[in-house]
């Protein structure tokens, strides 16, 4: 999402911080799609955005300057007939809201002491969607800080951390009222409505997503990329505003964006998206800040406790909180990455090259094994998808690198080119979620009684007979339910060779349907205990004496496999 807000609000002294914890109530929406838009005067939408107000907003305001304009809205500083100023933003485009204007949620998580204010509810004026805000006099913090060259003192970096977390931790709200994620946390979406003393608050609460206490799966890739959190490609959590303000505070600290060139200008979004999705964020140009050497061990720690790439053990406001009471919160990756080695390419910015997590196609980034395992068991097609080619090598440089699970997978490599995607998904599976459910070409054969069932089904056999001919059953074993996969496959091939060689031996004609039925009835037998398999030859001899086999009795190899065979 291109920058969007950009805004100067108004003079007054800080309000006080409060309590932020509130009550819980339900989750309200905005929604005027229901209102047409009309045009009046030969005026359209774009031109009101770009050159002048709607006609009902016209008669209000004057329009003194644009204070920005963006993809997504344009916001122009306007006075009114008494000369009071407000910024008036115009959208392109219908924007959603997670909480109604006045509402008591709304209340709750967006203050005066946490955001910036609103003057009246949002409107259309003309098809053209828009918000009266107040006016902040100070600019964004991007702006701010450019004017001033910097963030100044340590006191002074340490206030804006203060101001930024404490605005976050507001509009979120607890952990028993409905939580909130911004969603585009970045400097120019934090504006300066005073200087002395320092008040930040945030703005632009276009993407701002109500969680109702839990993760929100999207794919709506909103939001700037080179400050948003790894998992906010695929998911929505509050833990993704944490990351946004460690990679604020980089910038507040080294003057620049990571993502960001000397000259000013951003690196590509699929070249930032590769690095989120793939490395950590490289601490080591801090040494060259400038943050004084006394202060650079504190603000490493920070830096990293937030831009901890795991969202389940990323800090948040207790860990912030800890840390400017001059306490070492513990820290989920590693704090001085610079004796790695790690060189960034010509151009790029310093970034780690070994990867500490392994993504799977829309479904998650993952950095624990099992967890990776179980979201393979219940994405089979995109996992087998993500180990065609050289993913099966990658997926085990990550398990023996990053993930230590101390295992080298050598099945994979004595199998070679015998074992393709769809042999490998449940092989892995096995390995890393034992407990998971095991599927092969859409089958489940995850337990004894799961492959007697798929012997004794119809339509199954192309799976049966790979299943057979990969030899995957004796790779499998492990987990409770499957320790006994090892024997019931060696068995299931010594009852299946034994019958086709018999069968050839007494020259019987085995034509592809009937390998498949012996493979079939092999697999049932060697997956049963003996009440079962005495089960099984009983049928048998009781449909050999039946009616239906009267006639077999006149095929000579029939009836001298039936003498042979007492039965």
């Amino acid at each position: 999402m291109a920058d969007v807000t950009r805004l100067d609000p108004i003079d007054g002294p800080r309000a006080p911080k409060i309590n932020y914890t509130r009550p819980s109530s339900p989750r309200t929406r905005l929604d005027n799609s229901s209102a047409p838009p009309t045009n009046l005067d030969g005026g359209t939408p774009t031109a009101y955005l770009r050159e002048r107000l709607p006609p009902g907003l016209d008669a209000r305001f004057t329009m003194v300057r644009p204070l920005g304009d963006g993809a997504e809205a344009s916001v122009w500083l306007c006075t009114d007939e008494k000369g009071n100023e407000v910024a008036v933003k115009l959208y392109r485009h219908e924007p959603k809201y997670a909480l109604e204007f006045g509402s008591e949620q709304y209340r709750t998580h967006f203050p005066p002491e946490v955001a910036v204010q609103l003057l009246e509810a949002p409107g259309m004026d003309h098809g053209v969607h828009y918000e009266l805000m107040e006016l902040c006099r100070f600019g964004t913090l991007e702006s701010y800080l450019a004017d001033r060259g910097g963030f100044g003192t340590n006191k002074h970096a340490v206030e804006i951390l203060t101001q930024i977390a404490d605005a976050i931790h507001g509009m979120q709200g607890t952990a028993g009222s409905n939580r909130l994620v911004h969603g585009d946390i970045k400097p120019k979406n934090i504006l300066v409505r005073t200087d002395i003393p320092l008040d930040l608050v945030l703005a632009d609460f276009g993407l701002t997503v109500d969680l109702g206490d839990r993760s929100r799966l999207t794919n709506l890739g909103l939001g700037t990329i080179a400050f948003n959190a790894p998992e906010l490609m695929r998911y929505k959590t509050t833990a993704a505003d944490w990351w946004s303000l460690g990679m604020v505070m980089y910038q507040v600290l080294l003057g620049r964006g990571y993502f960001q060139l000397d000259n000013g200008s951003w690196i590509d979004n699929r070249t930032i998206e590769s690095h989120l999705l793939s490395r950590d964020v490289s601490l080591s140009e801090l040494d060259d800040s400038k943050v004084r050497p006394e202060h650079l061990k504190r603000w490493r720690m920070l830096l990293a406790g937030l831009l901890t790439r795991d969202p389940d053990v990323r800090w948040g406001m207790p860990e912030i909180k800890s840390w400017l009471d001059n306490k070492s919160p513990k820290v989920h990756r590693p704090l001085d990455d610079a004796a790695r080695g790690d060189e960034p390419a010509v151009g790029q910015p310093a970034v780690h090259l070994a990867s500490t997590s392994y993504a799977l196609p829309g479904v998650g980034e993952f950095f624990d094994a099992a967890k990776l395992g179980a979201a393979m068991s219940s994405n089979p097609e995109v996992a087998a998808r993500s180990l065609a080619g050289k993913g099966r090598q990658r997926l085990i440089d990550w398990l023996t690198g990053s993930a230590r699970t101390g295992e080298t997978y050598s099945e994979v490599s004595s199998h070679g080119s015998k074992w393709g995607p769809d042999e490998l998904v449940p092989y892995f599976v096995a390995r890393l979620a034992p407990a998971a459910d095991l599927i092969y070409q859409s089958c489940n054969i995850s337990s004894p009684s799961r492959l007697r069932k798929l012997a004794d089904s119809n339509g199954n056999d192309d799976a049966i007979e790979k299943l057979y001919d990969h030899d995957l059953l004796g790779c499998i074993n492990s987990g409770k339910s499957r320790a006994s996969y090892k024997m019931i496959d060696a068995n299931w091939h010594d009852i299946a060779e034994q019958a086709i060689a018999l069968a050839r031996s007494k020259n019987i004609p085995l034509e592809s349907s009937a390998r498949s039925h012996i493979i079939r009835q092999s697999l049932l037998i060697a997956a049963s205990d003996d009440a079962v398999v005495d089960e099984f030859v009983r049928q048998v001899r009781s449909r050999i004496d039946g009616p239906q086999f009267e006639f077999a009795g006149e095929t000579p190899w029939f009836a001298r496999l039936r003498s042979e065979a007492q039965l």
